[in-house]
């Protein structure tokens, strides 16, 4: 029996790095988009203040081909 849970706790420990997920950067710019919108904006934009917001950063906002507010103009 304790050969068994040996087994499992080895086995256990080296899945975990295969399901760990990278660290978001630390410099990365985090921006917000809408459900319904094609542009990522900065938290306070004028444009989405009313609106329900997704946080996301700045990269995976350009992933999914989100292009950047002409209001706030996050990236700049």
């Amino acid at each position: 029996m304790k050969i068994l849970i040996r087994i499992f706790l080895i086995i256990a420990l080296l899945c975990v790095p295969a399901f760990a997920q990278e660290p978001p950067q630390a410099h990365e710019q985090f921006v917000y988009i809408t459900w319904k919108g094609t542009h990522y904006h900065l938290e306070n934009c004028r444009t989405i203040q009313n609106s329900e917001k997704l946080g996301i950063s700045i990269t995976e906002a350009k992933q999914k081909n989100y292009l950047p507010c002409g209001v706030c103009k996050p990236g700049e």
